[in-house]
Formats: structure tokens, C-alpha cells, sequence
């Protein structure tokens, strides 16, 4: 897919044509995308999770944005009610055991506990998932006394 503004192909532009297209015929598609949500691997999630998070501290520690991949900066235009919840939850906590700093032109986490690390990115990863195939999920924000309940 190209966009006739680049002379390169635009990744974020095909899929955003290919999700109008499935948006707009989801009776016809549907049953199939089901389908494979729930097939989607945990690992996939995890990935996910670990770029939305890293891309959070990256930016709260004030970098230049260059350094954020751009499927975060892309997850964050696309989806911004539920990256700030994200952000308002598991971003403070991955914040608490993460020190970003710049090692050249590389960003380095300084991650404090690695086990308190992965539970918080295996448990984003669930979430996610969850929300993927359809369920409903509570999302409780840092210092606060209720859970957000995201569809």
C-alpha cells in the first residue's frame, strides 16, 4: 500500500485501509476474525505489551521522540482512552521498577527487578488479550481507590 505523499510503501497506512475495509463489512468478515483472535499466541500480546511499556517510560523520562518506536506512537494516536488507562496503571507501575537513561544513541531500561518487570508485561499481555477476544476487563489505576472496567 502506498501513499501518494512517500515514494515508500507506508505499513501503518495499508493496515489502516484494511481495518476501514473489515470494519465496514465486519458482518461478512466477522466470523473468521473471531476466530483467529482467539488464536492469536500470548507471545504476540507480550510483545505488544512490552512496546506499549517501553515506549511510556521512554517518553516520561522526557527523550527525544526518536527513540519511542513508532508502533507506540502509532498504538497512542490509534487508541488513546485505552492507553491512558494503560498509562495511569501498568505505565506507573513498570515506571517504579524501570530508569530509563541514554547509553550513545541507545535507550537503556535500568530495569531494578526483572521478575516485578515480566509479571507486570505478561499480565498488560493478558489484558490485552482478553480485550481481543471480546471480554471485558478491570484495570485498576495507580493511586486510586476504584478499577476502570475497559471494553
Amino acid at each position: 500500500m502506498s501513499d501518494g505523499n512517500f515514494l515508500r510503501l507506508s505499513d501503518t497506512k495499508g493496515i489502516d485501509v484494511l481495518l476501514k475495509h473489515i470494519h465496514l463489512r465486519y458482518g461478512k468478515y466477522g466470523v473468521y476474525l473471531d476466530k483467529y483472535y482467539d488464536k492469536i499466541s500470548t507471545k504476540s500480546y507480550h510483545y505488544a505489551a512490552s512496546y506499549i511499556l517501553k515506549g511510556h517510560v521512554i517518553k516520561k523520562a522526557g527523550f527525544a521522540d526518536k527513540y519511542a518506536s513508532s508502533s507506540y506512537t502509532t498504538f497512542v494516536k490509534k487508541f488513546k482512552n485505552l492507553y491512558n488507562v494503560i498509562a495511569d496503571s501498568y505505565g506507573k507501575a513498570y515506571e517504579q521498577v524501570t530508569a530509563p537513561g541514554l547509553n550513545g544513541n541507545f535507550v537503556k531500561l535500568n530495569i531494578s527487578n526483572c521478575d516485578k518487570s515480566r509479571k507486570i508485561i505478561y499480565s498488560l499481555a493478558l489484558k490485552l488479550k482478553n480485550l481481543m477476544t471480546g471480554m471485558s476487563v478491570n484495570i485498576t489505576l495507580k493511586n486510586a481507590t476504584s478499577q476502570t472496567k475497559v471494553t
